[in-house]
Protein backbone atom coordinates (compact mmCIF):
# COMPACT_ATOMS: atom_id res chain seq x y z
CA UNK A 1 0.00 0.00 0.00
CA UNK A 2 1.52 3.36 -0.89
CA UNK A 3 -0.04 6.98 -0.37
CA UNK A 4 1.72 8.03 -3.67
CA UNK A 5 -0.48 7.77 -6.84
CA UNK A 6 0.96 8.96 -10.66
CA UNK A 7 -0.70 12.43 -10.67
CA UNK A 8 -0.37 13.51 -6.50
CA UNK A 9 1.60 12.48 -3.81
CA UNK A 10 0.01 12.70 -0.12
CA UNK A 11 2.63 12.75 2.66
CA UNK A 12 2.56 11.14 6.10
CA UNK A 13 2.29 13.87 8.23
CA UNK A 14 5.01 14.80 10.25
CA UNK A 15 3.79 12.71 13.95
CA UNK A 16 4.28 9.91 11.46
CA UNK A 17 1.50 6.47 11.41
CA UNK A 18 1.61 3.80 14.24
CA UNK A 19 -0.48 1.64 12.55
CA UNK A 20 0.98 -1.48 10.66
CA UNK A 21 1.58 -0.35 6.89
CA UNK A 22 3.57 -2.18 4.03
CA UNK A 23 4.97 -0.45 0.92
CA UNK A 24 5.07 -2.87 -1.92
CA UNK A 25 6.11 -1.68 -5.25
CA UNK A 26 8.64 -2.07 -8.32
CA UNK A 27 11.94 -1.76 -7.19
CA UNK A 28 13.14 0.13 -10.26
CA UNK A 29 11.10 3.20 -9.10
CA UNK A 30 10.99 2.63 -5.78
CA UNK A 31 13.87 0.78 -3.73
CA UNK A 32 15.40 3.36 -1.69
CA UNK A 33 16.83 6.63 -2.88
CA UNK A 34 14.37 6.62 -5.80
CA UNK A 35 11.65 7.87 -4.72
CA UNK A 36 11.67 10.98 -2.23
CA UNK A 37 8.08 10.19 -1.24
CA UNK A 38 8.52 6.86 -0.11
CA UNK A 39 11.44 7.28 1.81
CA UNK A 40 10.33 10.36 3.65
CA UNK A 41 6.66 8.38 4.26
CA UNK A 42 9.12 5.08 5.69
CA UNK A 43 10.90 7.18 7.87
CA UNK A 44 7.73 8.11 9.34
CA UNK A 45 6.22 4.89 10.44
CA UNK A 46 6.40 4.32 13.81
CA UNK A 47 4.87 1.21 14.00
CA UNK A 48 5.61 -2.01 12.49
CA UNK A 49 6.95 -1.26 8.80
CA UNK A 50 7.64 -3.29 5.62
CA UNK A 51 8.98 -2.00 2.74
CA UNK A 52 9.11 -4.67 0.05
CA UNK A 53 10.32 -4.11 -3.80
CA UNK A 54 9.74 -6.61 -6.51
CA UNK A 55 12.06 -7.17 -9.36
CA UNK A 56 11.07 -6.79 -13.21
CA UNK A 57 8.13 -4.73 -12.71
CA UNK A 58 6.03 -1.81 -13.40
CA UNK A 59 3.32 0.44 -12.25
CA UNK A 60 0.86 -1.54 -13.84
CA UNK A 61 2.41 -5.27 -12.58
CA UNK A 62 0.17 -5.04 -9.47
CA UNK A 63 -3.14 -5.24 -11.23
CA UNK A 64 -4.62 -7.61 -13.33
CA UNK A 65 -3.84 -5.07 -16.15
CA UNK A 66 -0.70 -6.88 -16.11
CA UNK A 67 -2.05 -9.98 -16.89
CA UNK A 68 -4.17 -8.76 -20.07
CA UNK A 69 -1.43 -6.83 -21.40
CA UNK A 70 0.58 -10.55 -21.65
CA UNK A 71 -2.11 -12.35 -22.66
CA UNK A 72 -3.25 -9.28 -25.67
CA UNK A 73 0.80 -8.96 -26.28
CA UNK A 74 1.39 -5.79 -24.86
CA UNK A 75 4.33 -4.27 -23.98
CA UNK A 76 4.54 -3.03 -20.62
CA UNK A 77 8.24 -3.57 -20.26
CA UNK A 78 8.09 -5.61 -17.32
CA UNK A 79 10.61 -8.77 -17.18
CA UNK A 80 7.93 -10.44 -14.46
CA UNK A 81 5.02 -12.05 -15.89
CA UNK A 82 1.50 -10.45 -14.92
CA UNK A 83 0.70 -13.95 -13.51
CA UNK A 84 4.00 -14.06 -11.49
CA UNK A 85 2.66 -10.09 -10.50
CA UNK A 86 -0.40 -11.08 -9.40
CA UNK A 87 0.90 -14.09 -7.30
CA UNK A 88 2.93 -12.05 -5.61
CA UNK A 89 0.75 -9.49 -4.93
CA UNK A 90 -1.90 -12.29 -4.07
CA UNK A 91 0.90 -13.55 -1.38
CA UNK A 92 2.20 -10.36 0.29
CA UNK A 93 -0.77 -8.80 0.91
CA UNK A 94 -2.49 -11.17 2.97
CA UNK A 95 0.00 -12.14 4.59
CA UNK A 96 0.48 -8.67 5.84
CA UNK A 97 -3.07 -8.80 6.68
CA UNK A 98 -3.32 -12.28 8.90
CA UNK A 99 -0.27 -11.20 10.52
CA UNK A 100 -2.14 -7.84 11.95
CA UNK A 101 -5.38 -9.00 12.03
CA UNK A 102 -5.40 -12.28 12.40
CA UNK A 103 -2.54 -12.26 14.55
CA UNK A 104 -0.88 -15.20 12.75
CA UNK A 105 3.37 -14.64 12.17
CA UNK A 106 4.22 -14.64 8.58
CA UNK A 107 7.67 -14.88 8.26
CA UNK A 108 7.48 -14.17 4.21
CA UNK A 109 7.13 -10.58 5.56
CA UNK A 110 10.64 -10.79 7.36
CA UNK A 111 13.32 -12.05 4.59
CA UNK A 112 13.88 -12.93 1.32
CA UNK A 113 12.32 -16.15 0.28
CA UNK A 114 13.43 -18.85 -2.47
CA UNK A 115 9.41 -19.26 -3.84
CA UNK A 116 9.61 -15.53 -4.65
CA UNK A 117 13.37 -14.51 -5.49
CA UNK A 118 12.00 -11.19 -7.76
CA UNK A 119 10.72 -9.81 -3.98
CA UNK A 120 13.31 -7.92 -2.01
CA UNK A 121 12.57 -7.44 1.94
CA UNK A 122 14.54 -3.67 1.72
CA UNK A 123 13.75 -2.24 5.12
CA UNK A 124 11.78 -3.64 8.29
Amino acid sequence: MSLATRNSVRSLPDSGLSRPFMLLGQQAEHSPGQDPSWDQDFGRLTGWRRWITVAGTVHNSFTDYGALADEAGLELDATTTGVRAIEITRRYNPAMFDQHLRHTRQPLLDSASSCYPQVTVVAR
